[in-house]
């Protein structure tokens, strides 16, 4: 944790260094399940930082992007509740949009029934609160090609569970995709769809 208190610089490096073990998963599962715990408290750390708390995006971006499920499950509420307690505190868009994309990359490589059920733990209501209150009013104000794509995709995917297919707010959410799709803010090409860089 000392690595993390000192500089800045060491942060940015030490997260690279974590995310080419996670890039390694079947080598060093081992070694990852048994730290997650210290991970957990370093995502904690930085996200509590006022200087390091754009990191703290960075590392769960990276955990939900290299990382089988089933190595972080157990940590998976406890993670949300310190992501959505953080949002409250700082109610601002760029914010807004840092937790819609993490929210989003981990949609796009779970069921999305697990995001679900987790949200529903957390708060009764929550998962239809999530998408209504804190998905909708940042849709036009997405600037990152890439993250709008993550984001539209995400969304689509919640949009077809049975839970959320026909609440009210769903067509909401379409039109402002479709806005954004047919007014050309978006350009899906494969190439610059990336979940998670380095």
């Amino acid at each position: 944790m000392d690595l993390w208190k000192s500089t800045i610089g060491n942060v940015n490096g030490i997260i690279c260094v974590l995310k080419s073990y996670f890039k390694k998963y079947n080598i060093f599962n081992d070694i990852i399940k048994n730290n997650m715990q210290q991970l957990f408290n370093i995502y904690h750390y930085c996200l509590s930082n006022k200087k390091l708390y754009t990191d703290s995006f960075q590392i769960i971006l990276s955990i939900f992007t290299y990382l089988p499920l089933d190595s972080y499950e157990s940590f998976l509420k406890p993670l949300f509740v310190l992501l959505f307690t953080f949002l409250q505190h700082y109610k601002n868009d760029i914010i807004k949009i840092k937790v819609v994309h993490s929210l989003s990359v981990f949609i796009l490589k779970t069921n999305v029934a697990v995001f679900i059920t987790t949200l529903d733990t957390i708060q009764d209501g929550l998962i239809f609160n999530v998408p209504k209150s804190l998905s909708l009013p940042i849709l036009d104000k997405l600037k990152n090609v890439n993250e709008k794509i993550i984001i539209f995709l995400a969304l689509t995917k919640l949009l077809n569970h049975d839970k959320i297919r026909n609440e009210p707010f769903g067509v909401d959410i379409l039109n402002s995709l479709n806005k954004n799709i047919t007014s050309n803010e978006v350009v899906l090409k494969k190439s610059k769809v990336h979940l998670c860089r380095c």
